[in-house]
């Protein structure tokens, strides 16, 4: 089908004559694919579609005869332009070309029977192209095996000679004749250096195919080759990472820790397997193989790895919700490499700082770092730094009300993250972004989101993702009022957080389930979850979940008609929300204040509390609360003080 397809494409185009088919031959092809194809004014041309076109194996056979018919030279010729590649070098084709007494009329022998054609290349050298991928790949695969090696190596070697002054331009090129010819030694020194440059480029498929080569090159080389070695085992490593096949991953970096020779290689590959541990929440592990790590570094000192690895520390410990800590590590890294031109480092952790100091309420430190971190990351153009604070700006505008700056950093973040391959980072944003569509009520955008997160993060294994989807998606369907799966969703989300000791995600869940049980009219266990909600907040120190936790016990005061005890809750919310500009939970508890007030017969009070809290609900576009406060103040001038 793929031979034909392209036959009659191309014999649509520009005619029977390029490829000098006989009469007898066109009968032939007519009369098998009599329905398939038709001659119209001397022209083939396809009947419907050309995928489905059946081929008959004698086309192949026929093209194969016609090169078996050349005499020994033009076909020599052929087949060195075919294992050059679907575009010939000139150049190249000379040095591998050397037994052949004339070249030139040879060429002009392949040309005519339009084998090959004449271009200049963009850069103005001359060249040949095999206009037809299916010439190619027959005229291919006609090189006996030995041959075919054999002629892959010296191309690399012409390539190589021809490019000494800038071999870095056409290290895939390199790598892949050397792959295919009889160098072990080369190809590996290619293949990993090839890789590296994927890798760097965030073109992670194309550095997997070509490290995974690189392994199959191991044991050839009549050499060691430890450090190419290291380099293989270690991208390997760091690909799996990002792609979240993790069990993968750690067994590459592990091989690389084993050859290496080095105390800081051995320190930094420890720190890479304590990241892959943090991301699947083994955070004991992972603070064991970081310690080893600095251990290693004594034996050979490093400022840029030693600040890495205290950043990673920071990470770990925010993970637990000691954010003070986590604080004191990310500024013991910076201080470490400030003033260096480590600014990949340097944007990592001005990025988890902005994080950091975001959980703690304070907005103005948080922003100055994700700026000083984006800026940092544009610099060099580091991409998945980039998205990670794209993710995470949208994160805040989100809390302060700007709904279409968060969505479009969102955008951006998935972006990035879908064109580098981060597989593991993606369940985040789609999970934020799936969050903000349902305070828009565009739902199904929403839950499309939250089902792309849950699937990349259960594929990845990734237990802390998995729980915070499961409470995403709790929030969304508590939204449309199917309390049976919110509350299904929230506990699945509570089993991991507890298992794994995320104190952030216990607090959130737990505030979560409260909501929930109080529509369903469950005082009691809404008052149990309340209370652990407002315990673990406080004792992480979150501002923000502090604020929302004294908004839900104000909830279950509420309920309870202890409008007293209800308005201080309410008023501690607001007091600590203002402080850490928190837009949505000020509205909450200007809204509930303003219903107690009613209850309690203060209209007035009643009225200045709920419109601010429409003022803020509308420039958040938060429609279902703007309905519920616009209910709310309907009731003023025609309820009784109860």
């Amino acid at each position: 089908m793929f031979l034909l397809t392209i036959l009659l494409i191309l014999l649509s185009s520009i005619g029977q004559q390029l490829w000098r088919i006989s009469n007898v031959e066109k009968t032939y092809i007519v009369r098998r694919l009599e329905k398939q194809i038709v001659v119209f004014q001397n022209q083939w041309a396809t009947v419907g579609n050309a995928d489905r076109i059946e081929i008959p194996d004698s086309l192949e056979q026929m093209l194969r005869a016609r090169i078996d018919r050349m005499s020994s030279e033009p076909k020599s010729i052929l087949q060195c332009c075919a294992v050059i590649g679907r575009t010939v070098d000139h150049v190249i084709l000379e040095q591998i070309s050397d037994d052949i007494a004339d070249l030139d009329t040879n060429l002009g022998q392949l040309i005519a029977l339009d084998m090959i054609d004449p271009q200049h290349s963009p850069s103005g050298q001359f060249e040949y192209v095999f206009e037809h991928i299916v010439t190619h790949n027959i005229a291919y695969s006609m090189v006996p095996v030995v041959t075919r090696r054999n002629l892959h190596t010296r191309i690399g070697d012409s390539v190589l000679l021809k490019n000494q002054d800038n071999p870095e331009r056409v290290l895939e090129q390199l790598a892949n004749h050397y792959h295919q010819g009889n160098d072990g030694s080369k190809a590996l020194i290619h293949l990993a250096k090839a890789g590296r440059k994927a890798k760097q480029q965030y073109n992670h498929q194309v550095a997997l195919k070509l490290y995974t080569q690189g392994l199959e090159h191991l044991g050839e080389s009549s050499v060691d080759l430890l450090e190419e070695q290291i380099i293989i085992h270690e991208g390997l490593g760091d690909v799996y990472k990002i792609q979240g096949e993790f069990d993968t991953a750690i067994k590459h970096f592990e091989q690389a820790a084993q050859i290496t020779g080095s105390a800081l290689r051995e320190a930094k590959i420890k720190r890479k397997i304590a990241d892959v541990f943090e991301k699947r929440s083994e955070y004991e592990t992972a603070t064991e193989m970081l310690q080893q790590a600095l251990e290693d570094l004594k034996n050979q000192p490093n400022l840029v790895e030693e600040a890495t690895i205290y950043n990673s520390m920071g990470w770990i410990h925010s993970q637990k919700g000691d954010y003070t800590r986590a604080i004191d590590m990310a500024t013991r890294a910076l201080k470490l490499v400030e003033g260096t031109t480590a600014y990949d480092i340097i944007a990592s952790i001005n990025k988890n700082l902005g994080n950091y100091y975001f959980r703690k309420g304070d907005l103005e430190k948080t922003n100055l770092y994700f700026e000083n971190g984006i800026s940092q990351a544009e610099l060099i153009g580091d991409k998945m730094l980039m998205a990670q604070l794209y993710n995470n700006l949208g994160l805040v505008e989100n809390m302060i009300g700007k709904v279409e700056s968060a969505l479009d950093n969102y955008k951006k973040s998935i972006e990035l993250k879908k064109q580098i391959g981060d597989n593991v980072g993606l369940t985040n944003s789609y999970s934020n972004l799936g969050s903000l569509y349902s305070t828009m009520n565009d739902f199904d955008a929403s839950l499309k989101c939250h089902q792309n997160a849950l699937e990349i993060a259960q594929r990845s294994g990734l237990r802390e993702n998995i729980a915070n989807v499961e409470n995403n998606l709790g929030n969304f369907y508590f939204k449309q009022g199917d309390n049976n799966q919110a509350t299904d969703h929230y506990l699945i989300s509570l089993d991991i957080r507890k298992e794994i000791g995320n104190l952030p995600g216990l607090a959130e869940v737990y505030i979560n389930l409260t909501g929930v049980n109080l529509k369903e009219g469950n005082l009691e266990t809404a008052e149990k979850y309340s209370r652990e909600g407002l315990r673990t907040a406080e004792e992480i120190s979150v501002p923000q979940a502090i604020a929302h936790a004294w908004n839900k016990v104000g909830m279950v005061q509420q309920q309870k008609k202890d409008w007293r005890e209800a308005i201080k809750s309410f008023s501690k919310a607001a007091e600590i929300a203002d402080k850490a500009n928190m837009t949505l939970e000020i509205a909450e508890a200007n809204r509930c204040t303003g219903e107690v007030l009613i209850e309690m017969g203060n209209q007035d009070q009643a009225k200045t509390s709920l419109q601010k809290a429409l003022e803020i609900y509308k420039k958040i576009k938060s429609i279902d609360n703007i309905e519920l406060t616009q209910q709310s103040l309907s009731k003023l001038g025609k309820h009784l003080p109860n």
